[in-house]
């Protein structure tokens, strides 16, 4: 099966997003946890915590992806800060998710080391 124009374009952004700024904030976050003398779990979550952090272009294509309601706003423009909100909800939310999971694997580990 070959890709379409538009699906090598999607992966090129992709990459280029991760590539740029997401794998900077991940591993980043990912260095801290491991140079802290966490565990590799905890580091693998501070990881994800940075990768939702630091995604920039891809949510909006992302977001687009799943709901194709979206394509309106962007097409619209950033002008309005709603549009901004609405679209870095995702993974503001995704972030808070690896967030806590890292503040609970954190805790657990401190408790079974006491």
């Amino acid at each position: 099966m070959t890709m379409t124009s538009e699906q090598r374009s999607w992966s090129i952004i992709c990459k280029k997003t991760y590539y740029m700024t997401t794998s900077l904030i991940s591993n980043s976050c990912k260095a801290i946890a491991l140079l802290a003398g966490q565990t590799i779990e905890v580091a693998m979550l501070a990881f994800e915590y940075g990768k939702n952090l630091g995604i920039v272009t891809a949510p909006i294509l992302f977001a687009m992806e799943e709901f194709p309601q979206l394509r309106a706003i962007v097409d619209q423009g950033f002008d309005k800060p709603e549009n901004v909100d609405i679209l870095a909800t995702k993974h503001a939310e995704l972030a808070a998710q690896s967030r806590r999971a890292l503040v609970h694997l954190t805790q657990r580990v401190i408790i079974r080391n006491k």
